[in-house]
């Protein structure tokens, strides 16, 4: 797939992103990254930095999870917000907590058959009840997850460090902080010593 090269100054990446009234705590390694992703066209940019201006207080709520901070690894201390960019595979992801839960789609599937046994109705209402109503709950909730944006707290101000791939229950996300710490840490010291953990 071809890139297409974007060549915005400084200001005008900024002002491109909607960054500009909290710049200077948003690493160069985050900017880096919108701009890849703006140039790659795999990601909405906006969604990014629609959640970035909600925790600012720069907008109402978005649609996804409220903000949560880690609480083991070498990431415990830090913060992490959700955000959506709605595209499938995410939507496959929301949809799949449903399916998680213990017993939750024997339970749509026993609903369902109690009104109908034909396949193509039941795989009509099934894939209605899965997705369609999924959908309305998990937005009427604004309990969309997604990617990560990852941040950390300082003398009451958010600093945005980067974005990253959400993982699953278990996984090792000490990666994700060796990666962090080697491309913002230089630019935020303060934010890798002992006081942020």
């Amino acid at each position: 797939m071809k890139m297409t090269k974007f060549n915005f100054s400084p200001t005008e990446e900024n002002e491109f992103f909607k960054i500009v009234e909290f710049r200077e705590r948003v690493s160069d390694h985050l900017v880096s990254q919108l701009r890849e992703m703006l140039e790659e066209g795999r990601v909405h940019t906006e969604a990014v930095v629609d959640e970035i201006r909600y925790l600012e207080g720069l907008r109402d709520r978005t649609r996804t999870k409220k903000a949560k901070k880690f609480s083991g690894g070498k990431l415990k201390g830090f913060w992490h917000s959700h955000f959506f960019n709605g595209d499938v595979s995410e939507q496959a992801k929301n949809y799949m907590k449903l399916l998680d839960k213990e017993g939750a789609f024997e339970k749509i599937y026993r609903d369902i058959l109690a009104k109908t046994n034909d396949p193509m109705e039941l795989s009509r209402l099934l894939a209605e009840r899965i997705v369609a109503q999924q959908y309305q709950d998990i937005n009427s909730a604004k309990s969309w997850t997604g990617n990560w944006i990852i941040y950390a707290k300082h003398n009451d101000k958010n600093y945005y460090l980067m974005v990253a791939s959400h993982s699953s229950p278990g996984d090792d996300t000490d990666p994700l902080y060796s990666e962090m710490k080697s491309k913002c840490e230089s630019q935020f010291p303060f934010l890798f010593s002992n006081e942020n953990s």
